[in-house]
């Protein structure tokens, strides 16, 4: 997977977690996605944005 679709793609399921209704971490637990492998691409894709 090159580095843009690993970023659309968790620009997906970001987005799908913040339309949920859920917080971040109840969305994780029910997705079966690590927390903090959650949070790491919320920053670094913030991080990128901003750049």
């Amino acid at each position: 997977m090159s580095t843009t679709s690993k970023e659309d793609h968790w620009l997906e399921l970001i987005t799908q977690c913040r339309s949920s209704g859920l917080t971040g971490h109840q969305w994780c637990i029910e997705n079966g996605i690590p927390v903090s492998t959650f949070y790491y691409h919320v920053l670094a894709l913030r991080k990128k944005a901003f750049q």
